[in-house]
């Protein structure tokens, strides 16, 4: 069947040549600005990097060189399966096609630097049951298969690209977050109150289609103290102290990657060949065009007005068998 075929061939790891041009930049430039142009390639970026960062990416990548030690890379992301999406609580193939581009993103580096690079997915999940009213059976199900799909493709990288999976709770309780979102709530509070209306009503409504909720069983007060709680805990994560003391993505030897706008904390990439969805929010599927296969990942919204037909195959064994099947888009 030519879409097993395609999609075998993908998952097999193909192993990076380096071009003329590539030589040349080894040697007369040195080894540091190979792996610099290479994490700034605009074949993977969604935008260009601000200069602060590439000069910190820099700095992250001499140091790095100059120990002998790997090169890390984390990915910080949601840590569940958007409740409305079709897999969820499950993963899907948009978390192998992300890591499939991230590999063919990052595999030129380890051709040429031996102690390689760390691929670190770092997870979210440690505040999601509150803001989002994800249960925790669900954040472990889906934390805990998308460890599975990482632990298979071990078997498809280098010897020097290691694959890790941390999360923010490694480094800091359940208890204790939301104790320091708790602190910070209140001032956020107070700048939602210099919001405009439109804002305010902008952000309520984006977090009731992310918040899982039957709402026709609940009041509209209700309701709307479930909602913004749901915004507050968002902002405390997002624009709060609670990290103060806690690196977990970000610590200063670790460049990390983002798939929305990034603005200076990392390099802003696209999620798959074809798409800039975040991956845990949507679903991977391929596109036939013309002769050829395009991997990309669907919004909720994508997803439902093109109404992708869901295909049967046979890649996975019977444990991954929820992989065994994908959407595609004619």
């Amino acid at each position: 069947m030519e879409l097993e075929k395609y999609l075998k061939q993908i998952i097999q790891l193909s192993e990076y040549e380096l071009t003329a041009d590539d030589i040349k930049k080894i040697q007369f430039e040195g080894i540091e600005k190979y792996v610099i142009d290479k994490l700034n390639l605009s074949k993977y970026r969604s935008t260009s990097i601000p200069y602060e960062l590439l000069q910190k990416i820099t700095n992250i990548v001499n140091n790095s060189i100059k120990n002998s030690k790997p090169i890390h890379v984390t990915v910080p992301f949601g840590g569940f399966k958007k409740w409305q999406l079709m897999p969820a609580p499950n993963p899907d193939w948009s978390e192998i096609l992300n890591f499939i581009f991230l590999r063919e993103y990052l595999l030129p580096i380890c051709t040429v630097y031996k102690p390689g690079i760390i691929l670190d997915y770092f997870s979210d999940e440690v505040f999601v049951s509150r803001m989002n009213n994800y249960s925790q059976e669900d954040l472990d199900n889906y934390n805990n298969k998308f460890q599975d799909i990482l632990k298979y493709f071990k078997n498809f990288v280098p010897y020097n690209f290691k694959i890790k999976y941390s999360y923010i709770r490694d480094e800091i309780s359940q208890v204790e977050i939301m104790k320091r979102f708790e602190e910070d709530i209140p001032k956020l509070k107070l700048e939602w109150n210099k919001l405009s209306d439109k804002d305010k009503k902008d952000s309520l409504q984006k977090t009731e289609r992310n918040y899982k909720c039957d709402y026709s069983k609940i009041s509209e007060q209700e309701k709307y103290e479930k909602i913004f709680d749901s915004c507050m805990v968002h902002e405390a994560f997002v624009n709060g102290k609670w990290d103060h003391d806690i690196p977990w993505a970000f610590a200063e030897d670790m460049i990390p990657l983002g798939f929305v706008y990034t603005k200076k904390w990392g390099i802003h990439l696209k999620s798959s060949v074809s798409s800039t969805v975040q991956f845990w929010v949507g679903v991977g599927a391929l596109k036939f065009v013309e002769n050829s296969i395009i991997p990309t990942i669907l919004t909720y919204e994508q997803f439902k007005t093109l109404k992708p037909e869901l295909v049967k195959i046979n890649i996975f064994s019977a444990d991954m068998d929820y992989l065994n099947k994908i959407l595609v888009i004619k």
